[in-house]
């Protein structure tokens, strides 16, 4: 699963670096609400939360 969110913040990451090179203000920022989005619902889905407890113990 660590892989799997790994992979989408790294492809929100490089879009975002291309939207900087030659897109609008408003092409990014669509970008980082969609990152935003899908790490909230990562989040509201319980994924992050039990990785990190099981990488503590």
């Amino acid at each position: 699963m660590i892989n799997a969110i790994g992979a989408v913040v790294t492809a929100a990451v490089l879009s975002q670096i291309e939207m900087l090179r030659f897109g609008t203000f408003a092409q990014m920022l669509g970008a980082m609400l969609t990152a935003d989005a899908v790490v909230y619902a990562a989040m509201k889905l319980g994924w992050l939360k039990q990785r990190n407890n099981g990488n503590r113990t």
